[in-house]
């Protein structure tokens, strides 16, 4: 390997192997990013002089970037010998992190309102307003979302999640499958690219601003694309039992949404616990039409070996109000293949801003919304 190919992830500039410290080779051996050695001594340098402002000042904590001692990292940057673009964009990265850390901090003891938003409960909406148990199956490809296990696998699924259902289902699937589950990157956009996808969607935004936002009274910052499931009969569970604060990349102030679209219950539904801590696991049994909102943050949930003879399909998000987001960012690696973990978080006001602007436009130039039931109805029926 040339290490001159090495390049500093502070200074963004090529580096031979000796610019770098033994345990920074290691990482960058191992295709982690480094930092070099010049930058971590200017990096130190800046901790020194800030530590010396904030002992002249005698005041404040110094033991990592905040708003509270900003002041301190700043005046430290100012009194080193010469400009520093890179230590300025690490102080702001750090910044953002404190922020973040401190905003997650804040929501651990989540406000009450937010605790009697997502208790446990079940709704119903309106099937025909918002079609997704038939926009499911065009996006699926069938007229029969509960006996798919029993459909004949001939062409490769358009989506990536009803490949991933038969998999786990150890169900035989044709070798002519094997590239799409080979770029599996590729499989996705190209799913996501498509009408039906399109079309799910757009109602999907409706649904958010239309019924979501009313029902909860707050303006959101809410999950896109939220997430397609499909578990068939088998052996295998859909996932261990969890909570989502378990993992770092979730708010602690979310609120789930679950939307099965075919019937569920017992073992080929979500099993959760009512209220944190409570351990009375039960599975939710509703069906199209209906929906579960439930503390996904601090509820252990799972699911079970579905030994039903219905597939489960399903789709989940979570929702976060914007009024305790603070400067929380959903973060992704670039490098995942994992469509369960390619989304981002909108805000509603965002969002509602660029449909109007949009529904402006459709009308001044006479056209029609991009997708309506009744379009809708023709991808499925050509089906």
């Amino acid at each position: 390997m040339d290490y001159s190919d090495y390049r500093c992830k502070l200074c963004q500039a090529f580096c031979a192997a000796e610019a770098f410290s033994d345990k920074q080779r290691k990482r960058l051996r191992a295709g982690k990013t480094g930092s070099c050695a010049g930058c971590q001594e200017d990096i130190l340098a800046l901790k020194r002089s800030a530590f010396a402002a904030q002992e002249r000042s005698a005041d404040g904590q110094l033991e990592s970037v905040s708003a509270d001692n900003w002041r301190f990292w700043q005046e430290g940057l100012a009194a080193l010998p010469r400009g520093h673009e890179m230590l300025s964009r690490w102080l702001q990265k750090e910044l953002r992190r404190s922020d973040s850390e401190a905003d997650s901090a804040r929501v651990g003891m989540a406000p009450a309102w937010l605790e009697e938003l997502r208790a446990e409960r079940v709704l119903a909406y309106d099937a025909v307003a918002y079609p997704f148990e038939q926009l499911f199956c065009a996006m699926f490809e069938t007229s029969d979302l509960a006996g798919l296990h029993k459909a004949p696998l001939n062409q490769v699924p358009l989506c990536p999640t009803l490949l991933r259902a038969y998999h786990l289902a150890g169900l035989k699937r044709p070798k002519s499958w094997r590239q799409k589950e080979k770029w599996q990157k590729r499989y996705v956009q190209s799913f996501r690219r498509s009408a039906q996808y399109l079309c799910f969607l757009e109602v999907y935004h409706r649904f958010m601003l239309e019924l979501v936002v009313p029902m909860l009274g707050h303006e959101l910052l809410y999950q896109c694309p939220p997430t397609l499931r499909c578990q068939m009969p088998g052996v295998v569970p859909m996932g261990r039992p969890h909570r989502d604060s378990d993992f770092a990349a979730h708010h602690g102030a979310e609120i789930n949404f679950w939307i099965p679209v075919t019937q569920v219950w017992g073992s080929n539904s979500l099993q959760t616990e009512s209220a944190p801590g409570r351990e009375d696991f039960h599975p939710l049994q509703l069906g199209p039409g209906e929906l579960v909102v439930f503390n996904g943050s601090r509820c252990l949930h799972y699911t079970l070996p579905n030994e039903t003879d219905s597939v489960r399909v399903s789709f989940d998000f979570r929702v976060i109000p914007k009024s305790l987001a603070g400067n929380w960012r959903h973060v992704v690696k670039s490098t995942t293949a994992s469509e369960l973990a390619q989304y981002e978080f909108i805000c509603t006001e965002q969002q509602r801003d660029l449909l109007a602007s949009r529904k402006e436009i459709s009308h001044a130039n006479g056209s029609k919304d991009s997708c309506s039931q009744a379009a809708a109805q023709n991808i499925i029926t050509a089906r």
